[in-house]
C-alpha cells in the first residue's frame, strides 16, 4: 500500500496538509523527486510523493522508483497474479523492470503489461523519452486515484485529496481507459495550465488480443435449468451440481490463500491478518479459509464493529415503554395473556448491535471448528461523541464522495481500520490494539453471487433474464461505486484492504457458471440468495453463518441515521447530499 501524489504547473507551492495525508498512507517511507521540463517556450515542472507500507519482499522499496534514462513510477498496489515474484522480490520493483525493459515507448507495450496483471492497483508512472504521464487503476478500481480538473494553477493526481480547506476539485479516474498526459501539449497562460488537449483515454485491450485480466467478464447469459436444479421439498438449500461448489471453493481459497501467504511475520502474540466480520457468510467463509494460510499458531483478529446510537436507543426505549403499558392495561382489565411477562428496564449493552450479535454466533462456530487458532473477537465500540468528533476527517478522507449513506458506510471502516477495540477474555474486557497491516474484506460476494435485494425483485418481475441482467449491472458499475471511498478511508490508518472475492481469476470463472448454480432466487432470503456459498459454508459446518441473511453495514453497525427523529420517518435519506 502506498500514498500517490503527483503534481504539474510552473510553480508548485508546497501543500503539507496533502502531503501529510500521503505520508499517513504509507508510514515506512516518504520521498519526493522532482523533474523539470524544458519545453519549446517554457519550463514545466512535475513532482512526484510517494509513501509506502511494506508489505511485500525483504526490504522497503522506497518510492518513487526512478530509472536510468529519468523515468519515474508511483506504485501502489500489489500484484497477485501474472508476474513470477518470489517471496523475497518487490512486485513494485519487479513491474518497474518490465516497464524499463520495454523495447519501445509506444503506448501498446505498456497497455500489454498492465494486462497481464491481476490484482488492485493505481499508479503515476512518467515516460521521460515519450513525453507521457501515464496514469490510471485496475478494472475494478480497488486503489484510489483523484484527478482535479484539467485547467487550474496545477493539474493534480493523487491517491486522496487535501483537507476540504484547500482542495481544488477532484474526481475518481474513470477505470475503463488507462490516461496518458502529453506534457508537450499542455498549453500554460498566466501560469495557470491547461491539460484538456493534453489528456488522452487509452482503451485497455492489447494490440495482441484481450488478456484475461484488462477487462470485466460479461456473465453467462444461459437459463435452461437441469433436471436436477429443480426445487426439492425440503431441500436445506438448492440443489446445485457439487462441481461447482468445489471449483468456486477452490478457486476462492486460492485468492485468499494469495492474499495472505505474503504478509509479514509479525512480533511475537500479535497478528499479521485482520478481518471486517460482521458474522455474514461471506466473511465467515473467507476467515475459515484464511486459517488454512495463517501460522497456527499465530492469532488473527477480527473486527467487529457497533455504533452506540442515541436514535436506536432511543426507539427502543420507546417500543419498551409502550409494551409496558400494554401489559399494564391488560392486567388491570384481567385480560392478561399468557404471553404477556414483565418489560424491565434495558440492561443490555447499547453496543449489542445486529453485526455484534451475529458476530459472536459466528465466532462460536470458528472456535469450534478450528478450536487450535487463537481468534481474537476485537470489539471497536463507538461513542456517539467520538463518532461526532471524527466526522469531518471522515468527510474529507472520502471526498468526492459526500452522501449520507457514503458517510454511513464510512464511518465504521474508518473505526475499524483503526483496529482500535476491546477483548473479552475469561469475561475480562481488556483494550486492544490489533497491529495487523492487511485487512481481508468479503466485499464482492454479493454482486458475484446475487445477494442483493435488488437481484431478487429483477428475478421476480423479469425471471432469471432479469436477475442475469441485474447482477451484470452490478458488476460493470463496482468501479464507480464505493471501492475508490474505502480505500481513502481505509488507507488513512496505514492499513490495506484486500478483497478475495475480487480477484479477477475468480470472477472471470463465477462468470461462466449458469445463474442457477450461483444462486436459486425461487428459494426465499437466506437461502436462495447466494446459494453457492452458503452451500459451501454448510459444508465446512458453519451451519449459523450460512443461514444469515443480508444486512447492510450501515443498519448493521447502526452507523446511519444516529440523530434523534425529528417528524416522521428519515427514508430516502441515503442519496441526499451531506449539508456540512
Amino acid at each position: 500500500m502506498c500514498g500517490i501524489l503527483f503534481s504539474l504547473g510552473q510553480s508548485l507551492d508546497p501543500d503539507d496538509a496533502h502531503k501529510d495525508r500521503i505520508a499517513a498512507r504509507g508510514p515506512d517511507s516518504l520521498q519526493e523527486v522532482t523533474r523539470d521540463v524544458q519545453r519549446e517556450s517554457d519550463t514545466i515542472r512535475l513532482r512526484f510523493v510517494s509513501s509506502v507500507l511494506a508489505l511485500r519482499g525483504d526490504h522497503v522499496a522506497r518510492q518513487p522508483l526512478v530509472g536510468k534514462s529519468g523515468n519515474v513510477l508511483c506504485w501502489n498496489g500489489q500484484i497477485f497474479e501474472g508476474m513470477d515474484i518470489a517471496l523475497e522480490q518487490n512486485d513494485t520493483e519487479m513491474l518497474f523492470q518490465a516497464l524499463e525493459n520495454r523495447t519501445d515507448h509506444t503506448d501498446s507495450l505498456l497497455i500489454e503489461i498492465l494486462a497481464t496483471i491481476e490484482g488492485p492497483y493505481a499508479f503515476v508512472y512518467y515516460d521521460r523519452d515519450a513525453g507521457t504521464i501515464y496514469f490510471a487503476r485496475d478494472v475494478f478500481g480497488r486503489r484510489s486515484l483523484l484527478m482535479s480538473y484539467p485547467t487550474g494553477s496545477v493539474f493534480t493526481v493523487a491517491s486522496v485529496a487535501s483537507s476540504a480547506a484547500t482542495r481544488d476539485a477532484m474526481e475518481e479516474i474513470d477505470c475503463r481507459w488507462i490516461w496518458a498526459l502529453d506534457i508537450h501539449k499542455v498549453k500554460v497562460e498566466s501560469d495557470k495550465v491547461d491539460c484538456s488537449s493534453a489528456l488522452r483515454k487509452l482503451e485497455r485491450i492489447p494490440s495482441t488480443g484481450s488478456m484475461q485480466f484488462d477487462k470485466i467478464p460479461t456473465i453467462n447469459q444461459s437459463i435452461a435449468l437441469p433436471e436436477a436444479f429443480l426445487p426439492v421439498v425440503g431441500a436445506r438449500y438448492p440443489v446445485t451440481d457439487q462441481a461447482y461448489v468445489d471449483a468456486f471453493i477452490d478457486s476462492l481459497a486460492q485468492s485468499v490463500k494469495r492474499r495472505v501467504e505474503n504478509i509479514p511475520p509479525p512480533r511475537d502474540g500479535q497478528s499479521r491478518l485482520a478481518i471486517l466480520f460482521s458474522g455474514g457468510v461471506d466473511c465467515a467463509f473467507i476467515t475459515h479459509l484464511a486459517h488454512s494460510y495463517v501460522p497456527v499458531g499465530e492469532p488473527i483478529d477480527l473486527l467487529n464493529v457497533a455504533f452506540e446510537n442515541p436514535r436506536a436507543i432511543a426507539s427502543a426505549k420507546r417500543e419498551r415503554e409502550e409494551r409496558q403499558r400494554t401489559v399494564a392495561r391488560r392486567r388491570l382489565k384481567g385480560k392478561e395473556k399468557a404471553t404477556d411477562i414483565e418489560v424491565k428496564e434495558q440492561t443490555t449493552s447499547p453496543y449489542d448491535v445486529p453485526d455484534r450479535l451475529t458476530g459472536r454466533e459466528t465466532l462460536e462456530e470458528l472456535q469450534r471448528i478450528h478450536p487450535e487458532r487463537d481468534w481474537r473477537f476485537v470489539e471497536v465500540d463507538v461513542k456517539y461523541q467520538e463518532c461526532q468528533a471524527m466526522r469531518s476527517n471522515v468527510l474529507d478522507l472520502m471526498y468526492p464522495s459526500d452522501t449520507e449513506m457514503d458517510l454511513s458506510l464510512a464511518l465504521p471502516l474508518w473505526f475499524a481500520a483503526r483496529r482500535h477495540g476491546y477483548l473479552d477474555r475469561e469475561g475480562s474486557r481488556e483494550e486492544y490494539k490489533s497491529e495487523a497491516k492487511v485487512l481481508l474484506s468479503g466485499l464482492g460476494a454479493d454482486e458475484l453471487l446475487g445477494g442483493y435485494a435488488r437481484h431478487r425483485r429483477a428475478f421476480e418481475v423479469h425471471g432469471w433474464q432479469g436477475a442475469i441482467d441485474e447482477m451484470q449491472m452490478d458488476l460493470d458499475r463496482l468501479p464507480f461505486r464505493n471501492l475508490g471511498r474505502d480505500d481513502r478511508i481505509i488507507s488513512s490508518h496505514g492499513v490495506e484492504t484486500r478483497f478475495p472475492y475480487l480477484s479477477l481469476s475468480l470472477v472471470n470463472e463465477l462468470a461462466q457458471f449458469p445463474i442457477h448454480a450461483k444462486c436459486d432466487l425461487r428459494f426465499p432470503e437466506g437461502v436462495g440468495d447466494k446459494s453457492l456459498i452458503r452451500i459451501a459454508a454448510e459444508q465446512a459446518d458453519l451451519t449459523s453463518a450460512a443461514s444469515k441473511k443480508k444486512r447492510a453495514m450501515q443498519f448493521g453497525t447502526r452507523s446511519a441515521r444516529m440523530e434523534p427523529e425529528e417528524g416522521g420517518k428519515l427514508r430516502g435519506m441515503g442519496a441526499q447530499k451531506i449539508k456540512s
